[in-house]
C-alpha cells in the first residue's frame, strides 16, 4: 500500500501577489474595526501594516440593519467600551461610512499594500467588488451561509 500523501500544488493570485506552495508567505493585516469608524484612525492602521510589511490590510465591512435583528439593534449597550447607549448604536459607530472606503482605498494604493475586506452580507460584497478589492473574506460566522457564498461566487 502506498502511504505517500497526494497534495494539491495549488497557486492563486491575489492582486499581484502569487500564493501557493513555494511562494512567499502572503500577510494580512487585520484592521477589522479597530478604526472604530474613524478614516484618520484606519489610515493609522495601514501605515503600521506597511511599516510591518505586510502585503495586505483587512477590514471589515457589513450593513449593521441587514446582520442584524431588531432586538439585538435596540439592546441596551452600556458597557466602558461601547460607542452607544444601544447595540446598534455602538456597531453603527464602528462602520466606515461609504465614502471613507474610496479614500481609504487611495490611501492603500498611495501607500502600495492591498486593501481587503471581510463581508458580513450581500450589499457589502457589492461594494466592496465596486471598490475593485482584489479579494474577499468570508467571516467564520457565515462559513454556512449559503447565499452569501453564491452571491460572491
Amino acid at each position: 500500500m502506498n502511504t505517500k500523501k497526494m497534495t494539491a500544488k495549488i497557486k492563486i493570485k491575489i492582486g499581484d501577489k502569487v500564493v501557493g506552495e513555494g511562494e512567499p508567505c502572503f500577510i494580512i493585516a487585520e484592521g477589522g474595526v479597530n478604526h472604530n469608524g474613524s478614516l484618520e484612525l484606519a489610515k493609522k492602521l495601514v501605515d503600521v501594516a506597511v511599516d510591518c510589511k505586510a502585503d495586505a490590510v483587512k477590514f471589515q465591512k457589513r450593513n449593521i440593519e441587514k446582520i442584524l435583528t431588531r432586538e439585538a439593534l435596540k439592546m441596551p449597550y452600556l458597557g466602558p467600551t461601547s460607542f452607544g447607549k444601544t447595540y446598534g448604536e455602538h456597531r453603527r459607530k464602528l462602520e466606515l461610512p461609504f465614502d471613507a472606503w474610496y479614500e481609504l482605498k487611495e490611501y492603500c494604493n498611495e501607500r502600495g499594500i492591498m486593501l481587503l475586506a471581510s463581508v458580513w452580507d450581500e450589499e457589502s460584497a457589492d461594494f466592496i467588488e465596486e471598490l475593485e478589492v482584489p479579494a474577499f473574506k468570508l467571516p467564520s460566522a457565515d462559513l454556512t451561509n449559503l447565499p452569501l457564498l453564491e452571491h460572491i461566487a
